[in-house]
């Protein structure tokens, strides 16, 4: 995680309208107990409320591990893509670009290839000790240049 979690948390978000806040808070609220797991922590480095609309409207699901896809990480999370809404955009504080990392296919297992800003943000330890936790099945592809 950065070490500037907070500015993570409180940017990058999809806003809501006082009602739909309400409804997420309930949601998370719900999601965390179902699951045993703290979900108000996804916040941190997932959009956690732009894929919550689209999982109240249909667009989008989880899969069978709760996963919702990499289309609202945000910058900071240490799979960060360029599937992500939030590729190619600017940091309100520094106006640093945000680019991402790949994910791709090798021998029927997927890959993942950091972004420079992913590998600065995490070093290449923390992405191996990432995946080996997190993401096991997925070969991590540390760029040699």
């Amino acid at each position: 995680m950065a070490d500037d979690s907070f500015h993570y948390i409180t940017n990058f978000n999809t806003k809501l309208t006082p009602e739909e806040e309400q409804d997420f808070q309930q949601w998370v609220a719900q999601e965390s107990e179902k699951t045993g797991r703290d979900k108000f922590r996804d916040l941190e480095d997932y959009d956690l409320k732009g894929a919550w609309k689209e999982v109240q409207k249909g667009t989008m699901s989880e899969d069978e591990r709760g996963h919702l896809g990499d289309k609202y990480k945000k910058p900071n999370h240490p799979t960060f893509s360029d599937q992500s809404i939030y590729h190619g955009t600017k940091d309100p504080k520094t106006g640093v670009k945000y680019e991402g990392g790949s994910w791709g296919k090798e021998d029927d297992k997927d890959t993942y290839t950091p972004s420079k800003h992913v590998l600065k943000m995490h070093g290449a330890e923390g992405l191996s000790s990432y995946f080996n936790e997190v993401e096991p099945d997925a070969m991590l592809k540390i760029p040699t240049k």
